[in-house]
């Protein structure tokens, strides 16, 4: 594990066992996780020493988020892989002036964990701002309601506070049960005619991420009660998979099956 203030030397954290999936729920003891910030975590399989590698978001109480779905917000259009896909005009700098405004950044998609790795590399590329990516847990039928648990989760449990969302119009009943304010919903609709039966319930996107963009430099910023940026920076996730990556693994006796995030 890297913490937040020394990015050069790996700290060993504990020796596991995963189940029978190769998959691990562990909890990471408090005292190491002694400041807020992002926590770089590497997973070393004992038997042949491959690796996966993750961050670990150590937040404030009641931090404020701004939820993105990746395929329903942020793509240009669907497709099966996740590394080329096509971003909307503006979709980056949308997400950045939230960034700077000091709010933590969620991206969402119901596309499974086996796609994360290509996912980060789609967002290190975009150059898009750093912030948790949510998948669904593995390959299933029902990878929409996987989602909504995380997410609820996060809500719930982790007291995360969803100041605004970005989706398509699947998500607006998704955004109503995590406390979104109409007001806060942004969404893009395939049809015009479809937006109008939701008017009352969120924001149509009408003319996409430029003049939605133009429209919030327009108006009194709203500022979280807590700034992300003060805490986290103003990483991308090019920069900290870059500086994970420079770092020294001194010690590692993880699991004999390897981890899959």
């Amino acid at each position: 594990m890297l913490p937040p203030s020394n990015r050069l030397q790996w700290q060993f954290v504990d020796s596991v066992l995963t189940d029978r999936n190769g998959r691990l729920n562990y909890s990471i003891p408090g005292e190491k996780v002694s400041e807020k910030g992002v926590y770089a975590l590497k997973y070393l399989v004992k038997g042949d020493h491959t690796t996966a590698d993750c961050n670990m978001f150590a937040l404030p109480a009641a931090t404020e988020a701004i939820l993105f779905s990746f395929d329903g917000a942020l793509a240009a259009k669907f497709s099966l892989g996740a590394r080329d896909i096509q971003i909307r005009p503006e979709a980056v700098e949308v997400v950045r002036y939230w960034q700077e405004l000091g709010y933590f950044l969620i991206y969402a998609t119901r596309r499974p964990d086996t796609q994360k790795e290509d996912l980060l590399t789609c967002l290190a590329t975009h150059n898009f701002p750093l912030g948790m990516v949510v998948c669904s847990e593995g390959i299933t039928s029902n990878d929409s309601g996987s989602l909504r648990t995380q997410l609820l989760r996060l809500v719930k449990e982790a007291k995360i506070s969803i100041h605004a969302a970005y989706g398509s119009s699947r998500h607006v009943p998704l955004y109503q049960e995590l406390g979104v304010q109409p007001n806060q919903s942004f969404i893009h609709f395939s049809k015009a005619k479809q937006a109008g039966k939701k008017q009352d319930e969120c924001q149509y996107l009408k003319d996409g991420f430029a003049s939605h963009l133009a429209y919030l430099r327009g108006i009194p910023p709203r500022r979280p009660m807590t700034d992300i940026s003060k805490v986290l920076g103003t990483l991308s996730f090019g920069l900290t998979r870059q500086s994970a990556g420079k770092a020294k693994l001194s010690r590692a006796s993880f699991a004999s099956q390897q981890v899959k995030l």
